[in-house]
């Protein structure tokens, strides 16, 4: 399977959770008569519903404190925590998106292992260079800190 057709399929999947986190945060909020454990649960809820559908939508500020989820593997662990979560109900919009995030994070876990080269490779760039130059190793302190110019000759060692 093409790599970037896989990614639009994940968005998608991702886009159909946070539909489920939303829609069961404020189902639960319309039907809960009493405070009680689940207000702050549904509350978690709509916020990580909207956690991904920021993220699927490419907001990079939200990448600054969620980079995790720029990755399979961030997206599966995000996934199995909001299936754990999603647990120890018996209403079934809720054991609905128990089930599903349960799938999503074993689809997942299981792309991001067989993708995880071509993810590496992509999120460190088209070279897999990351931009920085090494610079040799030196045995006196004070050449450590000097900068090292591309144009001159190699040490002699």
């Amino acid at each position: 399977m093409d790599y970037e057709k896989l990614k639009k399929i994940v968005k998608v999947c991702h886009f159909v959770g946070a539909g489920f986190l939303l829609f069961v945060g404020i189902a639960e909020f319309v039907r809960m008569d009493t405070f009680s454990g689940d207000f702050f649960l549904n509350v978690y809820f709509i916020l990580f519903g909207g956690l991904i559908i920021l993220t699927e939508l490419g907001f990079s500020f939200v990448f600054d404190y969620f980079y995790f989820m720029k990755f399979l593997f961030g997206k599966c662990f995000f996934a199995g925590f909001i299936a754990i979560l999603s647990y120890g109900s018996t209403y079934w919009p809720r054991l609905l998106t128990a089930i599903f995030f349960t799938v999503a994070f074993a689809g997942f876990l299981i792309l991001g292992i067989v993708y995880w080269k071509k993810e590496k490779d992509e999120a460190e760039g088209s070279d897999g260079s990351q931009g920085t130059q090494a610079t040799p190793p030196t045995s006196k302190p004070e050449e450590a800190s000097k900068p090292v110019d591309p144009q001159l000759p190699a040490p002699q060692v």
